[in-house]
């Protein structure tokens, strides 16, 4: 006989990036296996935990691959073992409305300082390089918005870090929930149309996004108090003027206490500028000669300390 029953809760599940309940063990007589005692295989059996519930049975939890599709878990404890077929079905639903799918955004806040800890390690990273050696995409601040952004979501494994360097990349646990760019979108990372409907498309999403849409369709004013900002925040200004320049910067520090920013190109003077990279505290920014660059609530140029979309907290 066996001394534990496995109840499924659920076949499907929603590809939403959530922990889902889709099983219940259940001690016959007594309580189930603890939580500790439990294992997991199959393919995607990193995304399986396991929760203590009140009544004395053990839940099994499932957080949905966001791209969807069949797998079939097998569960055991030191003298049993169970299998549950999981289905998940992918959604592009957006309870939010800014036109996220509901599945891209970090629901785990574990995920959210992941992803913090990557894309200001690889601005900074980029602000230390030597102008030669800068990857030649970063020409100006929203190509450095888009490439640390895009970095901060890879899966960081040894086949990843053999491109650099030994010792020149630090090793730092890797966003769980998705890695670019395993997604339904692609590589297509950011929106880039105005949001027409409570349900985003594949087609709204690109590759390439200039600061303004990054500013207006990829993230959220937080604040126009510099206080409020956290590492890994964006910082947007919008320059008055013929051109209508938006300018970005990205928030690093263990105290928030720096931006890092790529200049962009300049021709105004006699000698065409490709622009450079630079790094500064906000400390001195907001003393900075040009009031036009100070990020106060006093200057209507600075537009506020901003977030990305996916770090909305449910």
């Amino acid at each position: 006989m066996r001394a534990v029953s496995c109840e499924p809760t659920t076949r499907i599940v929603i590809a939403d990036g959530r922990a889902h309940r889709v099983g219940l063990l259940r001690r016959i007589i007594g309580a189930a296996p603890s939580p500790e005692g439990l294992t997991a295989t199959g393919t995607n059996a990193g995304r399986v935990s396991f929760l203590a519930e009140p009544d004395g049975a053990t839940a099994i939890l499932y957080r949905a691959p966001v791209g969807g599709g069949a797998t079939l878990l097998q569960i055991k404890s030191s003298s049993q073992s169970w299998l549950l077929p999981l289905h998940s079905t992918r959604t592009w639903s957006d309870h939010v409305g800014d036109g996220l799918p509901d599945a891209l955004r970090l629901h785990d806040a574990d995920d959210r300082l992941r992803f913090r800890h990557w894309f200001t390690t690889v601005a900074d990273r980029a602000a230390a390089m030597p102008d030669a050696d800068l990857p030649r995409e970063i020409t100006d601040c929203s190509a450095l918005l888009r490439y640390s952004y895009r970095i901060a979501l890879m899966n960081h494994g040894d086949r990843w870090y053999k491109q650099f360097q030994p010792g020149s990349m630090p090793v730092l646990p890797s966003v769980t929930q998705w890695n670019y760019p395993n997604t339904p979108l692609g590589a297509g990372l950011f929106r880039v149309v105005p949001v027409h409907a409570a349900i985003p498309q594949a087609s709204d999403f690109a590759e390439y996004a200039d600061a303004k849409t990054l500013y207006s369709r990829n993230s959220f004013r937080v604040s126009r108090d510099i206080r409020a900002a956290k590492p890994g925040d964006l910082l947007f200004f919008h320059q008055l003027g013929p051109e209508q320049q938006y300018h970005s910067m990205i928030v690093t520090g263990d105290g928030a206490e720096w931006v890092v920013y790529h200049t962009g190109p300049d021709g105004s003077g006699a000698v065409h500028s490709h622009g450079e990279m630079r790094r500064a505290r906000i400390t001195d920014l907001l003393q900075h000669p040009d009031f036009r660059w100070r990020p106060t609530p006093g200057n209507p140029n600075f537009l506020g300390v901003f977030r990305w979309n996916l770090l909305r907290e449910d």
